[in-house]
């Protein structure tokens, strides 16, 4: 499980500065500023989704991708283009994961398809970008924010069904 603490450090393969959080995963150190954290649960399948132990980003064919996601497993992909297959991960074990991405991720979408009863809970918005177009939560009916951040909500100028069928 990955741990977030407010801390200044110096590493050499990466510049860093006292505004960074530091994120330890399987003994390694990662520097960067602003996570998207999120809990998923692979287990909450349903018509379109993909198989009871794997999860895939919503991307779309618009947006603009170059990120880092951990998996919450150990293992991580760095993200540079919507279709790109690594967009859907396949765990061990079916279960409970909390995924951490960073970079840039300008276009998030579910549309009522999908993986979108897999996504439980959104711990922190970071940097993720939903980008312009509408229906980006839609149909995520087990979503609990928690998140004390907020959304960056630049550029979007459609909120049609953004959050439909969000309980809470």
């Amino acid at each position: 499980m990955f741990t977030i603490l407010n801390l200044m450090a110096i590493s050499t393969g990466r510049l860093v500065n006292a505004s960074d959080r530091l994120v330890e995963h399987q003994g390694r150190l990662v520097f960067k500023a602003n996570y998207f954290i999120a809990n998923i649960d692979t287990t909450k399948t349903s018509a379109g989704s993909t198989l009871n132990n794997q999860f895939r980003i919503p991307t779309y064919s618009t947006g603009s991708y170059a990120f880092q996601i951990y998996w919450g497993d150990g293992t991580e992909d760095e993200i540079l283009s919507w279709d790109q297959a690594e967009i859907t991960h396949t765990y061990a074990e079916a279960g409970v994961y909390q995924i951490i991405i960073y970079g840039e991720f300008n276009g998030w979408r579910f549309v009522n398809t999908g993986d979108r009863l897999k996504l439980i809970t959104i711990l922190r918005w970071g940097d993720l970008e939903m980008g312009s177009l509408d229906q980006n939560f839609y149909g995520c009916t087990n979503l609990d924010i928690q998140a004390i951040d907020t959304p960056i909500l630049s550029g979007k100028s459609d909120y049609s069904f953004c959050f439909r069928g969000c309980t809470s």
